[in-house]
């Protein structure tokens, strides 16, 4: 049983073994010991009174001392990591919403210069229109000229084939 759970070391007190080892208690413990499924029926061994009163070891103390501050360390980096984590994404989040309005800024001056261009085209149109009615006005204008001309011309001292050709005129002009 030594050599199973100290790595097949011999047990250095034979003296004390070679007195225990007719002992029916000690076979009792022996038994209780590699006996699994034995469940103790007096509870845990609680600690000796002798080392109640002792000081805790330097080991002890130690791994202690070491265990509180990896704890510690553990929960500080977590919420570091928490709180570096939650900045990243709002940093993320405002470099998405700047992002966006810079787009949107660009989209609004391109639509802006596409409105200028439909204006600019609609102004072209209408300067043709009013340019093609003007040269209308003008033509009816030169044609009205021409044939007020016709109708007011005196006829009296005129030809006999002129007057022919102008009496021809006032009738189309008529229709």
């Amino acid at each position: 049983m030594y050599k199973h759970r100290n790595g097949d070391k011999d047990f250095p007190f034979t003296r004390c073994f070679k007195k225990l080892e007719g002992c029916k208690k000690w076979e009792a413990v022996c038994l209780t010991l590699n006996d699994k499924n034995h469940v103790r029926e007096d509870g845990p061994i609680a600690a000796a009174p002798a080392s109640a009163g002792r000081p805790i070891g330097n080991k002890k103390v130690k791994a202690e001392r070491n265990a509180a501050p990896t704890l510690a360390a553990i929960d500080a980096s977590i919420e570091k990591m928490m709180f570096s984590f939650s900045i990243e994404n709002k940093e993320a989040a405002d470099r998405g919403a700047a992002m966006w309005k810079a787009m949107l800024e660009k989209q609004d001056v391109k639509i802006g210069l596409e409105r200028e261009k439909v204006e600019a085209t609609k102004m072209e149109a209408q300067a043709g229109v009013m340019k093609a009615m003007n040269e209308a006005t003008q033509l009816s204008l030169a044609e009205m000229t021409q044939e007020s001309k016709i109708l007011m011309t005196d006829m009296a001292s005129m030809d006999p084939l002129a007057r022919v050709w102008i009496e021809m005129y006032r009738k189309c002009i008529g229709k």
